[in-house]
């Protein structure tokens, strides 16, 4: 449905005309104030574009590359645990060893940087997952 009204009503909004200028109708109306309170959301064209190669995409296929991602994550968390020998894996810990440890602020820039891949990508693999399962 729409923001506040169905799709169904959309058609009987053009017959509604104002009072002062019957050229323009109550969709005239809507679309400005729509243009006004929520910028974001006028632009449909360009929404629609990304909405359209996405009805193509097949769930099947969609598991498959989620699946290859978390193979990817698992290697990087494989990675992360050769290099750091069982240490805390934390952004927060990689910091603080940074910090407190005088480690190479380079090695620690990159472990931190990696670790907030790593949770990003975490999140927004299981977002994604979520998003997957609702479509069944």
């Amino acid at each position: 449905s729409a923001i506040g009204f169905s799709f169904e009503y959309l058609p009987k909004l053009k017959s509604i005309k104002s009072t002062t200028n019957k050229a323009v109708t109550l969709v005239h109306f809507l679309a400005r104030a729509l243009k006004m309170e929520c910028p974001d959301d006028y632009d449909l064209h360009a929404q629609l574009a990304s909405s359209e190669a996405a009805a193509k995409l097949e769930v099947k296929v969609l598991r498959q590359r989620l699946d290859e991602l978390r193979g990817a994550l698992e290697q990087l968390d494989q990675l992360a645990e050769g290099a750091t020998n069982g240490t805390d894996t934390s952004v927060e810990a990689a910091s603080a060893d940074g910090l407190h440890n005088g480690a190479d602020a380079m090695d620690t820039r990159f472990k931190v940087r990696m670790l907030q891949f790593r949770e990003d990508a975490v999140t927004k693999m299981t977002g994604a997952a979520h998003d997957l399962a609702d479509t069944e």
